[in-house]
């Protein structure tokens, strides 16, 4: 995972109406605000990722499993995150982007092939284009700096590049026993490096120093959230389509559909106002697009895991719910709603009680559920819906509430 700026750095907030909040707000990406058809395009190779990360957590639905998926998830995410970082940055010109997006789609689909065997027989199918994709991308950034600030930083992403590489590679040579504990490493490595600005000693890095406009970035960071939507689509589609139709079987396609919606309606029904409004007057543009690329890693994992729950349910949905399901279909929606709760309070400072509220009850529900083994699993996604469904129409309602406050009394 890469971003360009990180938590708990040193982000003086310029007014907005001041000189430095002007510059902010003035520049725009040379793709401007609206993603392009080449980003679009882009994004298909990471619905690709995803499905592969799907794929390897339903063939692994151990804690094992869920390491190596959470592992390969941050890997492939930064690759996106970086990629897209740079096609929204002012003062690079749109051929440039237009290539490095070419180029990282293409080593991208191999990459993204490797996920099947990266912890098996053919780890270096993943990780030589991943390897790849990194290097060039922090090239790029050093190659089309605007500032001194930003050639510091691209030289500071090297440094911290230099370090995972040799894991990667020291794990793709490893058995594949030990594999896992390198790989996790330079994962945990990359991710401490994205969150801390590629910090390095005397190079602090200041995001609102950097000119930028968060429009683009947040789009990006939106549609990204329906591909990883889409995955509880498919996943709910495919798994229909080979289980014979029954009541059941329908009826935990219906409860599935209904658990995507709620969650879609979590953000776009209920968030999406909030960041846009915030995003449009902040003075530290940059740092409001870095939340948004920093909470999608953790939403994605958390959409997975969903999406490898429902379809177990479809498959056996009168069958006893084990413990490694419940927590599939409890957690995967309690991660979701994790990263949208600390996004949210980190960007826009607004609690959310009733998501609050929402993640106390999953907890509790997966908790009986892993104490009551003979629930069939249909009850626990009916559980996991119905707890979802009743905080998608709070929220919806909250959110209307404050847009138009004087609603009800004219009514």
């Amino acid at each position: 995972m890469a971003t360009l700026s990180g938590q708990g750095l040193s982000t003086p907030k310029p007014d907005r109406h001041s000189g430095d909040g002007r510059r902010a707000g003035a520049v725009s990406s040379a793709m401007g605000d609206d993603v392009s058809p080449v980003e679009l395009l882009f994004d298909l190779v990471f619905v690709f990722a995803l499905s592969q990360l799907s794929h390897h957590l339903l063939d692994h639905v151990t804690w094992i499993g869920v390491s190596e998926t959470g592992t390969l998830l941050a890997a492939v995410f930064g690759i996106w995150s970086l990629t897209s970082f740079g096609a929204s940055m002012p003062g690079v010109s749109r051929r440039a982007q237009v290539s490095v997006m070419f180029a990282v789609m293409t080593l991208g689909l191999f990459m993204n092939g490797g996920i099947t065997n990266a912890f098996e027989s053919d780890p270096w199918l993943f990780v030589g284009p991943f390897l790849t994709c990194h290097a060039g991308l922090a090239l790029f950034y050093l190659s089309t700096a605007t500032s001194q600030l930003m050639r510091r930083h691209a030289f500071s992403m090297i440094v911290w590049l230099a370090v995972i590489a040799a894991l990667w590679a020291v794990g793709a040579s490893a058995s594949p026993e030990l594999r896992l504990m390198w790989w996790a490493g330079a994962a945990v490595i990359d991710v401490i490096g994205a969150w801390s600005a590629h910090w390095l000693p005397g190079q602090p890095f200041r995001t609102a120093e950097v000119p930028f406009a968060p429009a683009h970035m947040i789009e990006r960071s939106r549609l990204f959230l329906i591909i990883a939507l889409g995955e509880t689509i498919l996943a709910t589609g495919g798994a229909v389509a080979t289980v014979p139709t029954t009541v059941a079987t329908v009826g935990a396609a219906v409860l599935a559909l209904l658990c995507t919606v709620a969650l879609w309606a979590l953000y776009f029904g209920g968030s999406d106002r909030l960041v846009t409004e915030h995003s449009s007057t902040t003075g530290d543009p940059l740092r409001a697009a870095r939340l948004a690329i920093n909470g999608q890693v953790v939403t994605a994992g958390g959409l997975i895991v969903l999406a490898v729950g429902l379809t177990l349910t479809i498959q056996r949905p009168l069958a006893a719910s084990l413990p490694a399901h419940s927590m599939l279909i409890f957690g995967g929606p309690l991660l979701y709603l994790t990263a949208q709760l600390w996004y949210l309070r980190a960007l826009t400072g607004h609690h959310s009680r009733p998501r609050l509220a929402a993640i106390g009850a999953l907890v509790v529900a997966c908790l009986g559920s892993v104490a009551f083994l003979t629930l069939p699993r249909m009850a626990t996604l009916a559980i996991s819906t119905g707890i979802m469904t009743t905080l998608g129409f709070q929220v919806v309602r909250a959110d209307r509430h404050r847009a138009h406050p004087r609603r009800r009394l004219s009514a």
